[in-house]
């Protein structure tokens, strides 16, 4: 469960908060990186109330997991941008970026350095405080990273900002290279400048048990197996006058000829015979001397004989269910498990991509690892052993499943022949293969709910969810007895998902007040009428917010009536829905209505007595509920 905040001034609004549907937002993605800025990307309707509070550049904003109490992203907000749908609905799209890239705010200007890694990095930080606001100003934290000699000589470039001054000289530093990361603690931000700190998650990412998908593939970017190092650059003998001393004239540089038999080049017989031969070429401003600028080429063309696999997979964070100690962290190494691939090792988490409102299923992106020729096309030939087994079973199945087919009409053909003064049997024979074929039919199905909170109603939009494996829709008519909070987009949904191909599971009614209760319900049916809603669809009442803080029995007498006008007017497939825990602790009786749709976003089982359950509310990212169907009632 997630809660975001935003400040102005020193004024706080929540504008997300899983508990509240109206302070919610959508599309929402957290991007977290190594030595880069977090973005948080979300959508924000004009319902929400910090839609006319958001401010480029001013607007500070920060997301808390409120099931660990743990900040999982601080920044600001750096662009909006105002939307248009297609059915004149607004909505603003926002982009925020963390802490980090605050140190763009700030340049630095030339200096010749000659002092210690730590020296160093303290200077810049000092430079970017003396230019920016509190806000955006960081105290130095850990500082481990340092050199064989702990010493740095190097230039500031004039008019580079603090960030990439840092990445220039210290982070893509071969000799230095360590992680930024940025660490809030008791309201004071750190930044840390530390090595890989190896640090391993508890959780498991394991098949069949939370992994989703993982991909693979070797990266042979940059692949050389012919390589031209250089050195140091020559000094120019200015006594010399055969030397071009103009500024637009290249300096040679130190090479390996003198002490590699008169070549400039090195080269791998090995790689040669896997890639062919491939020139690249590899600096070194340091050396000054040809045999150590040797010894560092041969070192550098020997990485290239191990295979660099670059992998991608997408995982259940099995802490947000409460069924591991820990969460995913960037930086941090995880037990990676696939039997299908092979795979059995800790790989570190490079990026994560997190949204907020399905945080089940998080976008894992994780370190090259680097594994030897043989072991790369060992894994292959595992992996085209299991596939070719697999393949083999599906071959199988799919055979004895057209098999049956084939008898199923049969049966059909020799019922359709049978004469009519045979009807008894005829009809006899006709439901049992009627029964049959209802004996197919599967829970899980998907169906989605819309309301006026949705920032697309077009036929492309539901057509979007029906490729995505939508199979039905519920719509929001109602809410409150008024009629000034009912769903003015209704009929535009309802004709819509039509079009795109998905059934119509039922409506439903936001339930405001227990006091109006009749004329509430006078409200829905008005709005079931005036709509020509099919009598047979199920009707829902929402029962949730403000409602709950009633007691048992008023609530449970209040929806009695509710859905006494519904059954009173031919609307007998009824329905509740709640949250999880509202049936379960029996705020209200569930079984007053005759279906139970319950609302579990951070479960991975249906919950009990559930013939719906929404288990999304960021479907696919497209901002909309979504729920399995364990009744035919539904889809």
């Amino acid at each position: 469960m997630y809660r975001v905040t935003i400040g102005n001034n020193g004024i706080e609004t929540i504008i997300h908060d899983d508990y509240f549907t109206k302070y919610r937002l959508t599309d929402t993605t957290i991007a977290q990186g190594i030595n880069a800025a977090d973005s948080f990307q979300f959508n924000i309707l004009p319902s929400n109330p910090g839609y006319s509070l958001l401010q480029e550049w001013i607007t500070y904003i920060e997301v808390i997991n409120m099931t660990s109490s743990k900040l999982i992203f601080k920044g600001r907000v750096a662009s909006i941008q105002i939307q248009l749908n297609s059915d004149g609905t607004f909505y603003k799209q926002v982009i925020c970026e963390s802490q980090m890239a605050s140190l763009n705010d700030s340049i630095q200007t030339y200096k010749k350095v000659q002092m210690k890694p730590y020296d160093f990095f303290k200077y810049l930080i000092d430079t970017h405080n003396a230019q920016v606001d509190s806000k955006r100003q960081f105290q130095l934290g850990n500082v481990t990273v340092t050199n064989s000699t702990n010493y740095l000589y190097c230039y500031v470039e004039d008019g580079l900002n603090t960030f990439d001054e840092i990445d220039t000289d210290l982070i893509s530093n071969d000799d230095l290279g360590g992680e930024l990361k940025i660490r809030n603690e008791n309201g004071v931000a750190y930044i840390d400048w530390t090595l890989d700190q190896n640090i391993k998650g508890k959780q498991e990412i394991k098949l069949n048990k939370n992994l989703i998908s993982l991909y693979t593939k070797p990266n042979l970017s940059g692949i050389l197996t012919v390589l031209y190092p250089f050195g140091a650059t020559i000094e120019s003998d200015s006594t010399d006058s055969s030397t071009d001393t103009s500024g637009d004239v290249a300096s040679p540089r130190l090479d390996i000829s003198s002490v590699n038999g008169g070549k400039k080049y090195i080269e791998s017989a090995e790689l040669i015979n896997r890639y062919g031969r491939i020139s690249g070429t590899k600096s070194w401003d340091d050396v000054t001397v040809a045999s150590n600028l040797l010894t560092k080429a041969k070192a550098y063309l020997e990485t290239f004989k191990s295979v660099m696999i670059g992998y991608e997979l997408e995982a259940v964070d099995l802490f947000q269910l409460g069924l591991a100690v820990d969460d995913f962290e960037v930086g941090n190494y995880y037990h990676v498990i696939n039997q299908l691939e092979g795979i059995d090792d800790y790989f570190r988490i490079i990026s994560i991509s997190l949204d907020i409102n399905n945080p089940l299923q998080s976008s894992l992106t994780i370190g090259d690892k680097s594994v030897s020729w043989a072991e790369f096309q060992n894994q292959i030939q595992r992996s085209n052993a299991i596939v070719s087994g697999l393949q083999i079973k599906a071959a199988q199945l799919e055979a004895r499943t057209l098999a049956a087919q084939k008898k199923l009409n049969a049966l059909q053909e020799t019922v359709d022949f049978i004469p009519d003064n045979l009807q008894s049997v005829k009809d006899e024979l006709q439901k049992q293969i009627d029964e049959l074929k209802d004996s197919t039919w599967v829970s899980g199905s998907i169906f989605i709910d819309v309301s006026q909170y949705q920032s697309d109603t077009s036929v492309t939009w539901f057509t979007k969810c029906v490729n995505a494996g939508a199979k039905g829709v519920m719509v929001k008519l109602s809410d409150g007895s008024s009629g000034n909070e009912n769903n003015t987009l209704a009929s535009t949904q309802l004709a819509n998902s039509t079009t795109a191909g998905l059934k119509l599971v039922g409506c439903y009614h936001y339930f405001e007040s227990i006091a109006n209760a009749t004329a509430e319900a006078n409200n829905f049916l008005a709005q079931l009428q005036a709509n020509n809603i099919d009598k047979a669809k199920v009707v829902a009442l929402d029962v949730e917010g403000n409602v709950l803080s009633n007691s048992k029995t008023d609530l449970d007498s209040a929806i009695t009536t509710f859905l006494e006008v519904l059954t009173g007017a031919g609307y007998t497939n009824t329905c509740l829905y709640g949250s999880e825990s509202s049936f379960t602790n029996n705020v209200f009786d569930g079984s007053l209505a005759k279906y139970k749709w319950i609302a579990s976003w951070d479960s991975s089982t249906k919950p009990d007595g559930a013939e719906g359950w929404q288990f999304s509310n960021d479907w696919q990212g497209y901002g909309v509920d979504a729920s399995y169907s364990y009744s035919k009632a539904f889809v």
